[in-house]
């Protein structure tokens, strides 16, 4: 599917029963909104009796669905990897069943602010957090995400890709590195942000000092881009280079230029310490005039001496 023909595809809410990427899954649902259409959706138990039987059965669990709603006693029936039937599953057979008695069976963790991202091209599998439960990562965190990749710094980041993996970097911008990772056959959906001091670095480059007109315009043009591609907000990390070097007004005029939909700011703020406060200052201001929402990555006072600034902050 070329770009212009993906774009158009992620305006259109694929019916449940579609068969869709996990890129398009996470895209156009909430996990809220899911839960409530597998269990509007699941049927009688003579409806579902006569049908094939599930792969899997998990049987006997205590739901919880993550809407808030009470939990509920109730089997799960699973089919090519997709839940099929919610309810009381009683003479529905299985090929694998769990007695998941006295258990909650509950929907994937989501880790809001993960840093895994080219971490799934060393182990798929995913292991370390699929066996806590997570199955959805949230990368491009802190101003730096793995696309798009460019300007002064492209050679040395692409020799070190290589080195590290073992074969050359498949992707330039954020439609590639999602698609290398589905390629890649990931265990976990990701969910990626487009870090600003990557499209920095990208542009400007690692010089501290304000972007020449023409730079801003390619910035956001980089930022748009990435979100047309699959990106579900911005970030930023003001205490690194170059995030540090963004000014406040830099920093809302281009997170201005997403769409509302995913006009969402991530920060690990300008300082976490003896200036905490102000940071936390720039960072609503960042977002009330982006008209951004808004999520302070880490919320803390660092050092004794600040501890009273917590309450306040």
């Amino acid at each position: 599917m070329d770009r212009s023909a993906r774009k158009a595809a992620s305006r259109e809410l694929r019916s449940a029963t579609d068969r869709m990427t996990r890129r398009d899954f996470i895209h156009t649902v909430t996990v809220a909104g899911v839960t409530s259409t597998l269990l509007s959706c699941s049927g009688s138990r003579e409806s579902i009796r006569a049908r094939e039987q599930f792969d899997v059965l998990i049987r006997g669990g205590s739901l919880l669905d993550g809407t808030g709603a009470r939990e509920l006693l109730a089997d799960v029936g699973i089919r090519d990897g997709k839940i099929m039937a919610i309810g009381d599953l009683t003479g529905v057979g299985a090929d694998r069943v769990v007695d998941a008695s006295g258990l909650k069976v509950v929907p994937g963790f989501i880790d809001i602010h993960s840093h895994v991202d080219l971490e799934l091209f060393t182990d798929p599998r995913a292991e370390s957090k699929v066996r806590q439960g997570v199955t959805t990562e949230v990368t491009g965190m802190d101003g730096d995400s793995s696309a798009p990749l460019g300007g002064p710094s492209l050679e040395r980041t692409l020799k070190g890709f290589e080195e590290r993996f073992g074969f050359p970097c498949p992707y330039r911008d954020m439609d590639g590195f999602l698609t290398a990772i589905e390629k890649n056959k990931s265990a976990q959906n990701i969910i990626s942000f487009v870090g600003l001091g990557t499209v920095r670095e990208v542009v400007v480059g690692l010089d501290d000092r304000p972007p020449t007109p023409e730079e801003m315009s390619a910035m956001k043009h980089e930022v748009q881009l990435a979100i047309e591609q699959g990106c579900w907000g911005a970030s930023t990390g003001l205490e690194y280079t170059p995030g540090s070097f963004a000014s406040t007004e830099e920093l809302w005029e281009v997170v201005k230029v997403i769409p509302e939909k995913h006009r969402v700011y991530a920060t690990h703020m300008r300082n976490e310490d003896d200036r905490v406060l102000e940071a936390l200052e720039e960072a609503l201001t960042i977002s009330r005039n982006a008209g951004a929402r808004l999520q302070v990555s880490h919320l803390k006072a660092q050092n004794r001496a600040n501890w009273p600034k917590q309450k306040k902050a």
